[in-house]
């Protein structure tokens, strides 16, 4: 699994800062059209997402910490590939720096292709209904919806790297970035 940075321009900090204000619940997730992909995602990968949820959990100090979890085809290895993104809105706002991970190690990350599929998935909008299993047939819900999904695998693994950063920021031996 690869933690990389990207760093947020003003506009992409205030659609951030936006979307946490604008979330109804202290944690849940919410299947996104593509017209509601936060701008930080590069649009190379926004074209390619079959599918898009954007996840989040407030904290008891009102951190949101956002989760946006898109599935893209990957056909050169015959599967459909998660790619995540988080960030920090802070009280004070958010932070400078948001979060990819690539090549999650959980169950569920890829889900293997036939060439049957690839085609159907190409062909079709049937990419956002997949993996069929176990995917929550709600827009929208409390994360515990997300329980045994690759989802709550990238949630839960974007929380611990999120939770350890804050430690290590509160020990003062690191900088203010979610590196």
């Amino acid at each position: 699994m690869e933690f990389s940075s990207k760093s947020l321009i003003p506009s992409d900090i205030n659609e951030f800062e936006q979307i946490a204000a604008n979330i109804g619940s202290k944690s849940g997730f919410k299947f996104l059209l593509t017209g509601e992909i936060p701008f930080a995602i590069p649009f190379s990968l926004r074209a390619i997402l079959t599918r898009k949820m954007l996840m989040w959990e407030q904290s008891p100090s009102k951190t949101v910490y956002l989760i946006f979890d898109g599935v893209r085809l990957d056909a050169k290895d015959n599967t459909l590939d998660n790619q995540w993104f988080g960030v920090a809105v802070c009280p004070s706002g958010a932070d400078a720096r948001g979060v990819f991970i690539t090549h999650g190690q959980w169950q569920g990350p890829f889900f293997p292709l036939s060439t049957t599929h690839i085609g159907l998935l190409t062909s079709t909008s049937l990419g956002q209904y997949f993996p069929l299993s176990k995917v929550p047939n709600s827009s929208s819900g409390p994360i515990n919806d997300l329980a045994k999904t690759s989802h709550e695998g990238a949630f839960n693994r974007m929380m611990n790297h999120f939770l350890s950063v804050t430690r290590i920021n509160h020990q003062g031996s690191a900088n203010n970035s979610l590196e």
